[in-house]
């Protein structure tokens, strides 16, 4: 009987597995990077209690460091380690678009940015915009999984960002 126990080892620590090559996302260069202006819809900021602010020409080391100071963790049977929402390869690709972008926007503007992966699947989802408080970062999938704005159910949720060390 003490087969069943190694076994189940063995399926858990094999490539297979939940931490194997069968759940890591696919390489950066094989998806599409999109980032582009969209505007705010009529009301939407005040309904959000946001006032953004025209944004300022950011370059891309900026948003770099904006970048690495978001991370996530994914619910399984508990919350996992904290992951890099931006791994350094999506940093590299969609820093600099998300960079082009800002420098083109007006104050009724935010950066809306995607990650899709082969086949049309959305690895990372959100937008970007400027207040008086600082850059703030909306994401509505990470990882694959999707969470749309304003869903704050306290179970249920394949994910939630969580401070690094340092962060309020």
């Amino acid at each position: 009987m003490t087969f069943i126990p190694w076994l189940l080892l063995a399926l858990l620590a094999s490539p297979l597995g939940p931490q194997g090559p069968a759940w890591a996302a696919p390489p950066a260069d094989s998806l599409d990077y999109i980032a582009e202006r969209v505007h705010w819809q009529a009301g939407e900021t005040r309904a959000l209690c946001l006032t953004p602010i025209s944004p300022w020409t950011l370059d891309r080391e900026n948003i770099v460091i904006a970048m690495r100071r978001l991370a996530y963790q994914r619910r399984g049977l508990s919350w996992s380690g904290k992951k890099s929402v931006f791994p350094a390869p999506l940093r590299k690709r969609l820093a600099p678009l998300i960079a082009r972008q800002w420098a083109k926007a007006d104050a009724g503007e935010r950066v809306r940015f995607q990650v899709t992966a082969p086949g049309g699947k959305i690895l990372l989802q959100g937008d970007t915009f400027l207040t008086a408080k600082g850059m703030h970062w909306r994401l509505t999938a990470i990882n694959f999984k999707k969470r749309p704005l304003g869903d704050f159910h306290l179970t249920g949720e394949p994910w939630r960002l969580v401070p690094i060390s340092g962060q309020d």
